[in-house]
């Protein structure tokens, strides 16, 4: 196997990855937003006491910023996977294994988890 193959395939393997990490985040993004369509709980006819639709909003509401949030900065590690690609061609198969770009994207994930654990703790607290 050549270097160029190796090469090319990583380069592959972490396209696929922050693409999938994309696609994951819209996903979950469509299905909270668009088949649950959270504050329509609290409206319904059905809801036998106040606090059941209003904690089903708020876990619509965390949800939907988590998402949302994430959402933002997906294209993030898909930017600095390519903008180091480019700037160092002949570093990149040796310093962006798949491994660095599973925790580019998890980097990617935690301040958007800890803004709502946050944002969560403070609606709790009301």
């Amino acid at each position: 196997v050549s270097t160029q193959s190796t090469g090319t395939r990583l380069l592959a393997r972490n396209q696929r990855l922050t693409v999938l990490n994309v696609a994951a985040c819209d996903l979950m993004y469509a299905l909270i937003g668009l088949l649950i369509r959270g504050p329509s709980f609290i409206s319904s006819n059905y809801a036998s006491t106040i606090s059941q639709p209003m904690n089903l909003c708020i876990v619509w509401a965390v949800l939907i910023n988590l998402f949302g949030s994430v959402n933002n900065v997906a294209l993030l590690p898909i930017t600095f996977d390519r903008w180091y690609v480019l700037s160092y061609p002949m570093k990149y198969r040796l310093i962006m294994t798949s491994r660095r770009v599973k925790i580019i994207i998890l980097c990617s994930w935690i301040p958007n988890v800890l803004f709502v654990a946050v944002e969560l703790s403070h609606v709790t607290d009301n």
